[in-house]
């Protein structure tokens, strides 16, 4: 079930994507839906949305897009905030080794998720516009790159090996990092 939900929810994303070129052409002169959206491609599915459903469904659809995406900013900040207490507080030292999951580390999470939360904001009003399509789709080609040869490996090969996944892992990383720097700003210049 999990797996049917994953593709249909990712194919209808994928989809509506694709077709709302073929719904702007027919529907606005001509234009493609980067046109519609004027250069930018994060306008271009709220276009998409209110041109072609009716209001109210945009209210509906609004309300289940802030609901979802305030679900997943919470798990995020709160597992950013655990990493900084885990990963730098206690693990550098700051905090004894008594004191570890104690009354020390739940200050220290609460503060790193409250340095994030921080940051997050700066960075929203630091990055340009069109910045979420652009960077979800490096974050997502740097995961495929990075995370997929190593888990179809453990899913399906008896003799992946722990090396094995390091190295898939560290390469298929290294390989998405050096195509957007280097292949990319070479492109873009």
């Amino acid at each position: 079930i999990g797996g049917v939900f994953i593709l249909v929810m990712t194919g209808i994303a994928f989809v509506v994507g694709a077709l709302s070129n073929l719904y702007f052409f027919t529907n606005n002169n001509g234009l493609v839906a980067i046109g519609v959206g004027a250069g930018n491609p994060d306008k271009v599915i709220p276009a998409f949305l209110s041109q072609s459903m009716p209001q109210w469904f945009n209210y509906i659809f609004l309300l289940t897009l802030l609901s979802a995406a305030m679900s997943t900013l919470s798990s995020q900040f709160h597992t950013m905030g655990t990493a900084i207490s885990r990963d730098i507080v206690e693990a550098t030292g700051m905090i004894k080794k008594e004191d570890v999951g104690g009354k020390k580390s739940i200050i220290a999470a609460k503060a790193g998720v409250g340095i994030m939360i921080i940051i997050t904001v700066i960075l929203g009003y630091i990055l340009p516009e069109g910045i979420i399509a652009a960077a979800t789709a490096i974050f997502m080609g740097l995961c495929a790159a990075a995370f997929l040869p190593a888990l179809i490996g453990a899913l399906y090969w008896k003799g992946a090996t722990k090396t094995g996944a390091v190295w898939s892992i560290l390469s298929g990383s290294i390989a998405s990092i050096f195509w957007l720097l280097l292949c990319h700003a070479l492109h873009n210049s």
